[in-house]
């Protein structure tokens, strides 16, 4: 576990000090990935029950979908937008149902993350794409996945 400050990043049991995760992210950006922040395009996409909100940045890329936690929106995972797509993937990020600026019918038929994922999937045209998920959001990839 990582716990002290003087730590950053935890690889198996290796701890790896801050001033060497800076040097790292030095040379990451020294190998022309671009840090500016790309124009996202934002759009809703209807699904039963519900308009879900989505973040899109376009592109040839391969689509990476991100999947917040029960305690966020699409908005967390902007720090990831630079370092994606200055990597050449395409960055695709939305408010799960009950979330952020998605809006959601409370009489509304009942739905599951996945079928919202896969409305979402479906309305850009993607057929394959890499997915991260981070709590909650993780349990939406969990099941989607299987």
């Amino acid at each position: 576990m990582c716990f002290p400050a003087r730590y950053t990043t935890c690889m198996k049991s290796h701890l790896i000090p801050r001033s060497a995760a800076i040097a790292a992210m030095v040379t990451f950006a020294g190998l022309g990935f671009t840090q500016s922040q790309p124009v996202l395009s934002e759009g809703w996409v209807e699904v039963p029950g519900a308009k879900i909100f989505y973040k899109d940045s376009g592109g040839h890329g391969v689509p990476v979908v991100f999947l917040h936690a029960y305690t966020g929106n699409a908005s967390v995972w902007e720090n990831q937008i630079p370092v994606f797509t200055g990597a050449g993937y395409r960055f695709i990020a939305y408010d799960r149902r009950g979330y952020g600026r998605t809006v959601a019918d409370v009489n509304g038929p009942a739905s599951t993350g996945s079928d919202d994922l896969l409305a979402l999937i479906d309305h850009l045209k993607i057929t394959k794409f890499h997915l991260v998920g981070t709590a909650g959001g993780g349990f939406v990839a969990t099941d989607f996945a299987i």
